[in-house]
């Protein structure tokens, strides 16, 4: 049976969606202060989280794991209206 990864066209197309989101995000008066310059490696890294989440490859846990995303987190004091925005943009660029 063929996963949500495969479904949603794999990494070529996981890659379109996350670079329009990581472009939305940068854009965004919201989120901007949480994104103050584009990082060249995000949108590899975040492909690669929503490919395994979405039942393809585990590079993002055998590359970076959850280690990773939680330190990169930690201290962010991400808002409510900033979470909010952050799912608004993801269903935009859906």
């Amino acid at each position: 049976m063929p996963s949500l990864y495969d479904h949603a066209g794999g990494d070529e197309a996981l890659h379109r969606l996350e670079e329009i989101f990581y472009g939305k995000l940068l854009a965004d008066p919201v989120l901007r202060p949480l994104f103050p310059a584009r990082r060249p490696d995000h949108v590899k890294h975040l492909t690669w989280f929503t490919a395994e989440s979405f039942g393809g490859p585990d590079r993002f846990t055998r590359e970076l794991g959850f280690p990773y995303l939680v330190d990169e987190h930690r201290n962010l004091r991400i808002t409510d209206e900033q979470r909010q925005r952050f799912v608004d943009l993801y269903m935009e660029a859906l």
